[in-house]
Formats: C-alpha cells, structure tokens, sequence
C-alpha cells in the first residue's frame, strides 16, 4: 500500500527531525510495491531519513533494489532458518 508507506516515511522523517534519537524505520516489501517510476522518488525519502541518522530495514522477496541503494545497503538473507550476509 503505497499511502501506508508514505505516511510511515512522513512519520520518520518528522521524528527524526525534532530530536536527537535516531529512528528505527521498517518497511516491507516496498520495492514489491512501488513501479520503476515510483521507486526512483522513493530514493531522496530514503535519503533524508539516512541523513537524519535514522536506520532504514527493508525487506523483499525479490532482488529488485534500485543500484542507488547498493552505496548504503547492507543484504542479508534467510537460508534454512537462519540469517546470513548476502553477496
């Protein structure tokens, strides 16, 4: 649902901005969600909430991040239970 993420991004981004606390943003399967269009204006919300020291965790089903995120990207994933660093 695109609203839903767009109002938990907004949220982030209001939080991170009034204090010194970093913010914990959790976002499933945005990627599945969002067209090619879409997903390249997602990037810059993506990126002031980096900036507001903020931590982002993404989840996905499918290997469809844009390259931009490869930069600051850290990608695990589940094998059989258990959760290993993806190359």
């Amino acid at each position: 649902d695109v609203i839903g993420i767009a109002m938990e991004v907004a949220q982030a981004e209001y939080r991170s901005g009034g204090c010194d606390t970093a913010r914990i943003l959790h976002i499933d399967d945005v990627m599945g969600e969002l067209d090619e269009k879409r997903r390249a204006g997602f990037l810059p919300v993506l990126n002031r909430v980096r900036r507001a020291g903020s931590q982002v965790f993404m989840t996905c089903t499918q290997d469809n991040w844009p390259r931009e995120l490869s930069e600051y990207m850290l990608k695990w994933q589940v094998n059989d239970g258990h959760l290993v660093e993806a190359s």
